[in-house]
């Protein structure tokens, strides 16, 4: 990786979708947004929004777009012969070319705040078992662009931030989950905020899991409570499992973990235990996850927050044994209608399938 860009240019809403519209897309970090540019799917009250070059934030379809795809448009160019991708942009966050800066990301997480304020988390890895979290917060509109660091160094052999999420409350604060990874053996889970000052608040410790974990978490746009979810890697005696922790508002307090899903295996498919975490309008929690139980079989589930408990899952993908499908889970809420997009690869194939499932009522 020679650098960490941002490309972007105006974030904006656009009115909701017309039926029969969709345009739903696989993201880099796992998120899925009905819109066609890449950008993380949920609106300002929701965690990971943020919209680009005009897509969508969360609560409608995209507008009409152009793909840009042709050299003399490319987002780097300062003058772009199509008009349509006249604002679009890249902007460098920092470089990684020196010496002594990140030679490899194992994990990126992205968020947008009601303002526009865009938070950016990136795990640096500088070794084989050393890494940085490094945070950058900006404003992707305004004429000189300039972006706020905030950077967590690592210890020896330590790895911060090899699994992270961030996620925008319901003011201009940002929500991170991260872990500290120690010899790749794994280590604490912790919670911090991200304050328009750039001081990140005291570490919060949820759980201590090994190495391999996924994370997630969201905020209720109704309550400002807090949702975070981890998966504990399975071992040589121990099926591996996806928890979630609740924080409410009002106490600032962790509670007891509710289980997802148990039953992960060790010898699963890629992505075993990837998860999404979403809130609704109303603020009932949501989540979509990977599951495999053996290296040929893999789907993908959904599942509801009721009284503190997670209910019995939905499968989303019926397959045979021709495949293995749910790696790279993305989940977004648009209204009522649930979208969610995951890879399928056929057996015997080396490239994969993405589809999207979606539905509208839960009994469905």
């Amino acid at each position: 990786m020679g650098a960490m860009v941002f490309a972007c240019s105006g974030l904006k809403q656009s009115d909701a979708p017309l039926p029969g519209e969709d345009a739903s897309v696989l993201l880099p970090d796992g998120a899925v947004q009905p819109i066609e540019d890449a950008a993380t799917p949920k609106d300002a009250a929701k965690p990971d929004a943020i919209a680009v070059d005009g897509g969508d934030a969360g609560n409608g379809d995209s507008p009409a777009d152009s793909a840009c795809a042709l050299a003399t448009d490319g987002w780097s160019r300062a003058t772009k012969p199509n008009p349509a991708c006249a604002n679009r942009k890249v902007m460098q966050l920092e470089p990684w070319t020196a010496a002594g800066t990140p030679i490899f990301a194992r994990s990126l997480s992205i968020a947008r705040t009601k303002s526009g304020r865009v938070g950016l988390a990136v795990n640096g890895e500088t070794g084989v078992e050393e890494g940085s979290l490094r945070i950058r917060t900006f404003n992707p509109t305004t004429a000189v662009f300039t972006s706020n660091p905030v950077n967590l160094p690592a210890g020896t052999f330590e790895n911060i931030g090899e699994a992270v999420r961030i996620a925008a409350g319901n003011d201009d604060t940002f929500h991170l989950v991260y872990q500290k990874n120690l010899s790749q053996s794994g280590g604490p889970v912790v919670y911090r905020k991200l304050p328009t000052s750039n001081a990140l608040t005291i570490e919060e410790q949820v759980v201590s899991i090994g190495h391999g974990t996924h994370l997630d978490v969201a905020v209720s746009p109704t309550t400002s409570d807090v949702l975070v979810s981890y998966y504990t890697p399975p071992t040589v005696t121990v099926s591996g499992k996806i928890e979630s922790v609740l924080r409410p508002d009002a106490t600032q307090t962790f509670g007891a973990p509710a289980v997802v899903q148990g039953s992960f295996q060790r010898d699963g498919a890629y992505g075993n235990g990837q998860h999404v975490l979403r809130f609704d309008a109303s603020g009932a929690a949501r989540i979509a996850y990977h599951i495999s139980q053996s290296f040929s079989s893999a789907n993908p589930k959904y599942s509801e927050l009721a009284g503190g408990q997670w209910r019995q899952p939905k499968t989303l993908d019926n397959l045979g044994l021709d495949g293995l499908a749910g790696y790279s889970i993305g989940f977004v809420m648009v209204g009522q209608t649930k979208y969610v997009a995951y890879h399928f690869r056929r057996v015997g194939s080396t490239t994969a399938e993405l589809k999207v499932a979606s539905w509208v009522a839960e009994t469905e």
